[in-house]
């Protein structure tokens, strides 16, 4: 009858925890950078729509120093708030280039409201 095996249970659970723990890391770290994305698209989204609003009723200035948005984000606002008429589609699209590992990701969005103003 053997005495004892807790010694060589001890050993494989170590083994089973240097395995697994890698693709737990990287399940996590995946986990992580999706949900970056995906916040990234929601206050992009948001921001798009809030600026199409403001652009439907203000010039481009206007809409750009009020959205007030961080360094290296690109904002386009077509067409521009001279060529524009009362009734015109004006679309705001905004894109952000988030680093996540393993490379990085271009988000954008956009918004289209019909101007109501001539600015």
């Amino acid at each position: 009858m053997p005495a004892s095996s807790s010694g060589h249970d001890e050993g494989a659970q170590a083994i089973e925890f240097a395995l697994v723990m890698p693709l737990v890391a990287v399940a996590a770290a995946v986990i992580i950078g999706l949900g970056q994305l995906v916040m990234l698209q929601l206050g992009l989204h948001q921001t798009s729509v809030a600026g199409a609003r403001l652009a439907a009723v203000s010039d481009d200035a206007t809409v750009l120093a009020q959205l007030d948005l961080p360094a290296h984000t690109v904002v386009q606002i077509t067409p521009p708030s001279g060529e524009r008429a009362v009734g015109d589609m004006v679309v705001v699209r905004i894109e952000r280039t988030l680093d996540l590992p393993g490379g990085s990701r271009t988000v954008g969005a956009a918004a289209a409201f019909r101007t109501e103003v001539v600015p």
